[in-house]
């Protein structure tokens, strides 16, 4: 319903990157709390520049959640050293490299500064140059070097193939919504508990299998075996079952065409599937009893090393 864009400036690349980790860890974190969930309510995005500015993205689908994105001038977050070597595991693994060393006072200093700025609505800045921009310097950010120490942790979302086919491929477009939706929000807690980095998606159609899987990269020498994914998971199954996500996203599919900004996007469904559904017939597919009858037939599976867990999707149906 609303997008709003925002732009902070920061003197040091490293610990801005950092910033930007910590901050969106903790605002779905409270976006969860309020009972609001990626894709059916909200949309966030950020990224660090090298030019020293941080641009946060963030769209609001639900009354609620505009309500809720007012949080964002006001977020409680102590930068100690669990959020801080939270949010270097996830560098380390999104950059592929290894934390030499860093200055925890000086870290945790510069990064309250940050926070304590404004976030500065796009639309009210006006031509600006970040100054004083400085790259890795021994006690102010931290020092990288190369390392080869990472595993690959997957999500795997899947439906029975079986069902799917006796359909007629009906419902192959409504499980790639779903499997977004769902995704989406894995991709937030995974990291955020298991302090990796997500990076590639793939989506598989064929006569053996119908699956969306997500890749994270992960230091084997934190983990060599999954730990806490499955209860993360089935944690956040649970608040979405008791916060309605099989209604929101059935509204979420119905008001398609009043809503355009709502509506699913059109091109990765047909990517993904080779099926094209416009806005009437996701008012006819994406009804609750639909989506509960395709969320009965769907899996999540974890893998890491030779370890495996799996989840119904079932658990979501009231």
């Amino acid at each position: 319903m609303k997008q709003y864009t925002y732009i902070k400036t920061v003197d040091h690349i490293q610990l801005g990157h950092l910033y930007e980790h910590i901050f969106c860890m903790r605002l779905t974190d409270y976006f969860r709390s309020e009972g609001l969930f990626s894709y059916t309510d909200y949309h966030i995005d950020a990224k660090t520049f090298f030019s020293g500015y941080i641009r946060l993205e963030l769209s609001t689908y639900t009354p609620a959640a505009e309500k809720a994105a007012e949080m964002i001038h006001d977020l409680t977050i102590a930068f100690d050293e669990d959020e801080i070597s939270a949010g270097l595991l996830q560098i380390m693994a999104e950059k592929n490299v290894d934390i030499e060393y860093y200055d925890q006072a000086i870290a945790g200093e510069t990064l309250q500064r940050y926070h304590q700025q404004i976030w500065q609505p796009l639309e009210n800045v006006l031509v600006e140059n970040a100054k004083h921009i400085r790259k890795t310097r021994r006690g102010l950010g931290f020092i990288e070097k190369s390392t080869r120490q990472f595993m690959v942790l997957r999500h795997v979302i899947s439906i029975d193939k079986d069902f799917i086919m006796s359909n007629e491929g009906t419902f192959m477009p409504l499980f790639a919504v779903i499997s977004r939706a769902i995704g989406n929000n894995l991709r937030e807690i995974i990291p955020d508990t298991s302090f990796c980095f997500s990076y590639d998606e793939m989506f598989t159609s064929s006569v053996n299998v119908v699956k969306d899987s997500n890749l994270y990269r992960i230091d084997k020498r934190q983990a060599t075996t999954l730990t806490t994914e499955l209860a993360e998971t089935t944690r956040l199954l649970g608040a979405m079952k008791k916060h309605g996500f099989v209604a929101k996203l059935a509204y979420y599919l119905q008001h398609a065409a009043a809503l355009p900004m709502m509506s699913p996007d059109d091109e990765e469904v047909t990517v993904k599937t080779g099926m094209v559904v416009g806005s009437e017939g996701w008012h006819k597919l994406g009804t609750e009893e639909n989506i509960n009858t395709v969320l009965r037939h769907m899996t999540i599976e974890y893998k890491l090393g030779k370890s495996t867990q799996r989840v119904s999707l079932s658990t979501l149906v009231r």
